[in-house]
C-alpha cells in the first residue's frame, strides 16, 4: 500500500505527482490494468510469440546493416 503525507501548506499538485511515482515505481497501476479483463491463454501464448518474433526479426535487421 501506497502512503504520502501531505504536510500543511504543501501544493496537492505535488502530493499527487508524488503518489503516481510512488505507484509507477510499485507497478501498482501495471498489475491493476492486466487484471481490468481477461485474456484467454491462447492469445496470451499468441502474443508473446509474436513479440518474441519482432525481436529476433529486429537483432537479424541490425545485425545485417552493421556488416
Amino acid at each position: 500500500m501506497v502512503k504520502i503525507y501531505v504536510r500543511e501548506g504543501q501544493n496537492i499538485d505535488g502530493a499527487l505527482r508524488v503518489l503516481k511515482k510512488k505507484m509507477q515505481r510499485e507497478k501498482i497501476m501495471e498489475g491493476h490494468k492486466k487484471h481490468l479483463r481477461y485474456e484467454k491463454p491462447s492469445d496470451k501464448l499468441r502474443k508473446e510469440r509474436f513479440r518474441r518474433y519482432m525481436r529476433a526479426k529486429r537483432a537479424q535487421h541490425y545485425i545485417d546493416t552493421r556488416s
